[in-house]
């Protein structure tokens, strides 16, 4: 049943304000279709943030209260989350608005925001090193500058009043995502990435993340429902295609045969590796004396320092990568990433039994790495790697081999 807690918790946030959707005093279920396209198009860029902070390692997930489908890094549930929950808070503020009379609360709008305005932007500028606390201040200042100044929304007072009445369901919900009556967390954050003050288990930053994303959701949903603007379909498919894209990313591909090799010791593969040759790509272009620093960062992943020297510029450059497994630890089967959420395919084809010699296949047929512990490689080594990526498909006559002939490298530990 533990398995289970995550699902529950977003069925039964959403289950009672499903079933009043039919009452006929309500008819809310007239709208699940300007609702739903509402808060798809506010998921895209709360998804990709999402996971983006999960792999930043800022927060991630207790996939034992989770039933193990993951997606993109993040649990179905948490996909499903970014329906459910705006479903509840929108369909509440529909019924507050069908049976109250609140337009006087329009009064209360410029000063909402001049507080909000001011206490989002002293908090930017004072934890600017606060990941999360940094990115939802300027994700709520941009939310609410946009519709008080430029679309000019008179129910941002009605809505902040509706969302303080929603936090007595958001406090039960997010208590027990983030630890509440249960053994351990669901969602757990680096102390590092955000103010440490809570509500309860509840870093504040989640109820400022609620309030913004309760906002957009609510916009496009007034936006839809009274047709003051066409949104055509190609830009839903487009916003769609977007999230596709980073999971696709995210399975990070691999020529067929190329699986990784098996029995594979992530500690022993650590270390300092030298490029040896490689095929050449606009991200290491120009670029020799290569070298790569493997290491685990304390969530477990394999945290890659690369360096080369450039020798058109005339200087050392460096790069940094995290890479997760994609599967089993003992599989060398891996994904990487240089830019958030988009991973490419990263498996060692190839290695000797002393993990001295590496060869690493990347997502296609013009991606593949020849390493080794030393500046060079044995000729039976060599032979042996270029047969086999032969096998598999790679033209190997276009690898570039290498020169390390500098000593002065700034960013590499000699070994």
């Amino acid at each position: 049943m533990m398995a289970y807690t995550y699902s529950a918790i977003l069925f039964f946030t959403v289950i009672i304000c499903f079933i009043a959707s039919y009452d006929k005093r309500i008819h809310f279920n007239r709208h699940f279709g300007v609702f739903l396209k509402s808060a798809i198009i506010v998921a895209i860029p709360f998804i990709a943030w999402d996971i983006w902070f999960t792999a930043k390692g800022v927060w991630w997930f207790n996939t034992d209260y989770t039933l193990g489908i993951v997606l993109a890094g993040l649990p179905i549930e948490e996909w499903l989350f970014f329906i459910c929950i705006p479903f509840s808070c929108i369909f509440t503020y529909f019924c507050f608005e069908k049976f109250f009379r609140l337009e006087w609360l329009s009064g209360f709008n410029n000063l909402i925001v001049f507080i909000s305005v001011i206490v989002c932007s002293v908090m930017a500028l004072l934890h600017y090193d606060k990941i999360y606390t940094l990115i939802t201040a300027i994700a709520t200042l941009t939310t609410l500058i946009y519709l008080h100044f430029i679309v000019r929304a008179e129910w941002i007072g009605k809505a902040s009043l509706v969302f303080t009445v929603l936090m007595l369901g958001f406090l039960p919900v997010n208590g027990v995502l983030t630890g509440t009556g249960l053994d351990s967390p669901i969602v757990n954050y680096n102390s590092r990435d955000f103010l440490g003050v809570r509500i309860l288990t509840i870093p504040i930053e989640d109820a400022v993340y609620g309030y913004t994303q309760f906002l957009l959701v609510l916009y496009f949903f007034k936006l839809f429902k009274k047709n003051i603007m066409v949104i055509e379909n190609r830009i839903l498919v487009t916003a769609c295609s977007v999230v596709l894209f980073t999971y696709l990313n995210s399975c990070a591909s691999i020529p067929k045969g190329a699986g990784g090799v098996k029995n594979f010791e992530i500690d022993r593969y650590l270390g300092n590796w030298y490029e040896i040759a490689r095929f050449d790509f606009r991200f290491e272009k120009d670029l020799d004396n290569v070298s790569a620093q493997y290491s685990l960062n304390e969530d477990g992943h394999v945290m890659v320092f690369n360096s080369g020297y450039n020798y058109k510029k005339g200087k050392w450059e460096k790069a940094i990568s995290l890479a997760k497994f994609r599967g089993n630890k003992d599989i060398a089967e891996l994904k990487v990433s240089f830019f958030g959420p988009i991973y490419s395919g990263y498996n060692v084809i190839a290695l000797d039994e002393n993990y001295r010699y590496a060869m690493v296949a990347g997502k296609n047929l013009k991606y593949l790495w020849i390493l080794s512990r030393t500046k060079d490689i044995p000729d039976e080594i060599k032979t042996s790697f270029l047969n086999s990526a032969q096998r598999i498909g790679y033209d190997t006559s276009i690898l570039i081999w290498l020169k390390h002939d500098r000593t002065n490298n700034p960013f590499q530990k000699e070994e």
